[in-house]
């Protein structure tokens, strides 16, 4: 095979995988990958949800009692907390649609932090078992999502372009044994 053959399957696998690289990019970046998470239920039946924010979320119970989780915990996050919380939901508009499909849902309240070109977003469901559920995740260009747009496909390229150089040097290797 020529040099010019190989510059060109080079080129071709490079422009490939810099295409594959971008979409991956751009889907990760909307938040594609991201899935729900069980943040559990305080003890009582939970009826709703009083305040949200893009860290936590306050739920009531029947005994009127307030329990908050902080969405960072790991493990059991529930704890009471009778404070008022707002909704801060301004900033997501008062849309109810699911980042990602969920069945059994009472529900839906959303806490947003403006970032500069997007959001981060914390969309809670509240399901019929009482069990809350925390999709959390970035939209738009902000949180340095930027980035991935505009480095992974590059990156992509490289890494096809390197490949198949490294590719054709093993095989001319093994060629001269």
């Amino acid at each position: 095979m020529t040099f010019l053959k190989k510059v060109g399957i080079a080129l071709l696998v490079a422009i490939i995988t810099g295409g594959l690289a971008l979409v991956i990019g751009i889907k990760e970046a909307k938040g594609d990958f991201i899935q729900w998470r069980s943040l559990g239920k305080p003890s009582g039946q939970v009826v709703r949800i009083v305040g949200a924010t893009v860290w936590s979320v306050t739920v009531g119970t029947t005994s009127n009692r307030n329990y908050s989780c902080e969405i960072s915990s790991e493990g059991k996050c529930w704890y009471e907390n009778n404070a008022t919380i707002s909704i801060e939901n301004k900033a997501c508009g008062l849309s109810t649609e699911l980042p990602r499909p969920l069945s059994n849902i009472v529900e839906i309240q959303k806490g947003c932090y403006i970032n500069p070109g997007g959001l981060t977003e914390s969309t809670y469901a509240l399901r019929e078992d009482g069990n809350i559920y925390v999709w959390h995740g970035s939209r738009g260009l902000g949180e340095g999502a930027w980035i991935i747009y505009l480095f992974s496909s590059i990156v992509g390229v490289l890494i096809g372009f390197v490949g198949t150089f490294i590719f054709f040097f093993v095989r001319w290797l093994i060629n001269l044994s």
